[in-house]
Parts: C-alpha cells; sequence; structure tokens
C-alpha cells in the first residue's frame, strides 16, 4: 500500500491506495487527520504496521497521531511540543522517525520574530511507549538554526541533521546518539570539505539499505552564491563517507527511497518546479521480492467511486517534468554510463510499477512542503 499526507492549507488528509491501481484516483481511499491553519506533517510506520504522524497543528504547537487500522480511523492528538511566547517563537517544521519496539523520535525546528520569522532553534523529543507520552530531550541547536531531520541506521543509532539559512559559513550540522536520543555526541558539520555549505533548499533526504547502511541527500550553495548542487553521504564505521556529487542542481526537498534492498531512488525539485531523477546500486544484498498482495486482499478493492471520508478542496491535475540523468555512484566507484539510468527499473515489472508512486509521493510531500514555506509565521 502507498500511504500520502498532505494538506489543502486547511487540514490534513492521509491518503491510501494499493500500489497497483495507485494510477487511478478512484482507487485512493482519504480521511481527514486534522483540520487547522496550513498543517506541516511527517509520517512513519512502525513494525506492527501502525502509522504515526508528528503535525504542526497551528503554528505554536506540535502534536502526535496514530492510526492502527491503516488510515481509517485516527486517535485524538497527543501535544508533543508548544511554544509559551507566540509572540515572539512558532513552529516551522516537524519530522518523525520510528524505531523499534515502541521509540519514536520527534525533531523540529523554531523561528523567530527577531530573526524575521526566519531560522531561529532545533529541538528534539522522543516517546519511549508508543507516542502514548513524550518527553522534550533539549534544545538542540540555537540560535539561527533550523531545517532539522532525524533517521536511526541499522544499528539503532539515531542521527540528527540541521542547517542554517543561505550565506552562513555553517550550513549544515550532525549529531548522533548511541543510546536511543539520551544523549547525543557533540555536533560536526556535515561537509567540512566545503567551506560554506548553506541555504535552506527543503530538507534532507534519507534511506536505509538492507546492509543498514544509511544514505542522506541534499543539496546547498557553496560560499552563499546563487548556485547549488546536490550531494549523498552514507553512514559506515560509526562515520559519514566523503561526499559523492549527484548534479549541479539548485535541488530542493531532496528525496531517498530503497526498494528491492539496494535500489537507491533520488528525486528532488529544482527552481523551475520541474521534477530530477536518478537511480543507482548500493552495495547492500539484494532482497528478493516476493508477491504482491492483490487489492482485494488488503481491503483496498476496485471501486466503482473514491472513498472519500472528508472532502479535499479540488486541486488542479499534476503533471510534472520528469528529466533522467545519470546514475548515483558509490563513494569511490566510478560514475556509470549516463545512457538510460531508467532502463534497468522499467526491465523489471516491480520496480516499473514502484517508480510512479515514488514520484507520486515526492509530488506531493514536495508541493505540500514548497506551499508552507509561505509564510514561515
Amino acid at each position: 500500500l502507498l500511504h500520502l499526507l498532505w494538506n489543502d492549507q486547511q487540514a490534513l488528509y492521509h491518503s491510501v491506495a494499493h500500489i497497483g491501481q495507485a494510477a487511478n484516483p478512484q482507487h485512493w481511499r482519504t480521511t481527514m487527520v486534522w483540520e487547522g491553519p496550513i498543517p506541516i506533517a511527517d509520517m512513519a510506520a512502525d513494525a506492527s504496521g501502525a502509522l504515526h504522524a508528528l503535525v504542526r497543528t497551528d503554528y505554536f504547537t506540535a502534536s502526535h497521531f496514530q492510526s492502527n487500522d491503516g488510515g481509517r480511523t485516527w486517535s485524538r492528538p497527543v501535544q508533543v511540543a508548544a511554544i509559551d511566547l507566540p509572540e515572539q517563537y512558532a513552529i516551522g517544521g516537524v519530522k518523525l522517525a520510528v524505531a523499534a519496539p515502541g521509540t519514536l523520535h520527534a525533531t523540529w525546528f523554531q523561528t523567530a520574530a527577531e530573526a524575521g520569522w526566519n531560522f531561529w532553534s532545533v529541538w528534539y523529543g522522543r516517546s519511549t511507549d508508543g507516542g502514548q507520552t513524550w518527553e522534550l530531550i533539549d534544545e538542540v541547536a540555537a540560535p539561527l538554526f533550523g531545517a532539522s531531520d532525524v533517521a536511526v541506521d541499522g544499528e539503532g543509532n539515531v542521527h540528527l541533521v540541521w542547517g542554517r539559512n543561505i550565506g552562513r559559513p555553517d550550513g549544515r550540522w550532525h549529531a548522533w546518539s548511541e543510546d536511543e536520543g539520551e544523549s547525543w555526541t557533540e555536533p560536526e558539520l556535515l561537509f567540512p570539505q566545503f567551506d560554506s555549505a548553506s541555504g535552506d533548499t527543503g530538507g534532507y533526504g534519507f534511506a536505509l539499505d538492507s546492509a543498514g547502511t544509511l544514505y542522506l541527500a541534499t543539496s546547498f550553495s557553496e560560499g552563499g552564491g546563487a548556485e547549488a548542487a546536490a550531494y549523498y553521504l552514507a553512514w559506515k564505521g560509526g562515520g559519514w563517507s566523503d561526499p559523492v556529487h549527484l548534479m549541479d542542481l539548485h535541488a530542493h526537498h531532496a528525496r531517498l527511497a530503497v526498494t528491492l534492498g539496494n535500489r537507491l531512488h533520488f528525486v528532488a525539485m529544482g527552481r523551475g518546479n520541474d521534477l530530477w531523477y536518478r537511480a543507482s546500486m548500493s552495495d547492500g544484498p539484494s532482497v528478493e521480492a516476493g508477491p504482491v498482495p492483490t487489492a482485494a486482499a488488503t481491503g483496498m478493492a476496485a471501486k466503482t467511486a473514491p472513498t472519500v471520508v472528508a472532502e479535499p478542496q479540488a486541486t488542479a491535475s499534476l503533471q510534472p517534468s520528469i528529466t533522467p540523468v545519470a546514475s548515483i555512484v558509490a563513494p569511490g566507484q566510478p560514475p556509470a554510463p549516463a545512457s538510460n539510468p531508467l532502463a534497468p527499473l522499467l526491465a523489471n515489472p516491480l520496480l516499473a510499477g514502484l517508480v510512479p508512486a515514488v514520484l507520486l509521493i515526492a509530488v506531493v510531500v514536495l508541493l505540500r512542503q514548497a506551499a508552507n514555506r509561505r509564510p514561515r509565521r
């Protein structure tokens, strides 16, 4: 099943469809999760299949929602963070990661009136009981920091990354925890090889392959200039690899996904709202694809009309421009031929179905986040 969170600037919705029917809008089931102004959200699933959503329910509150029935119904919100001085601060963005058993990791950044409602501080919190209660661990970085994200690697280590606005010499940072967020390493620059790696380009893309290697993709402007490039890193042996150049692109909302254990998919939006995509192989073992369950077996059988619990506002049809380029290469390996990087994917029927699904998810998430950037407060 494919799960999406999206908003129409008035409410937050969850939509789900069977992968074999995702191209048909009539086979998506949509439920309202929360009604409120411009909700920003992130979603993850735990080992039991429960869905967890971290939502900015208003400009000053972040809350956790949970669904145990595939998104048909959602719990009441449980407060994760709240701002006591709304005239001075607001919540700008939220991110969520799930670790076993029952541990959820959350990060969010605050904007400040003092900074013109731009980046101000990064925060981290966690739940050890599946989201029923939350503890605020710490303010990670301040002032003038933001755009934070969180991920868990194959050994259970928790990783926090964050950044600064364009023009700052120390633009990308990282810290990690070996004890599920109880304590953290001292923050270190994520790209020390560059004199400057700054700019708010819509966050980071994380993906975990079958070998437990964590990959991170982002883009930045070196030295505060107008031009930017996209890079990715691999976390191995307690440290990041050297950055690998992906493309000379001001890549907003860079995202990564893994299929079949070691197929890496990179997607990002360019300045002209064009969509860019790359694919390659990691050095993890391939995972054989099992049979794809039918729509009937997953409760998403064909219907004559869409099942909509909460009717969203009508939106225009999306037909993004997809520009295939050269493949991602692992650190230290020569670049792969750039003739047709999509050919290996399209030759596999399962992956051919996954590629448009991944891109669909990316488009919805990217456009949702792009809309939410105005205004910051």
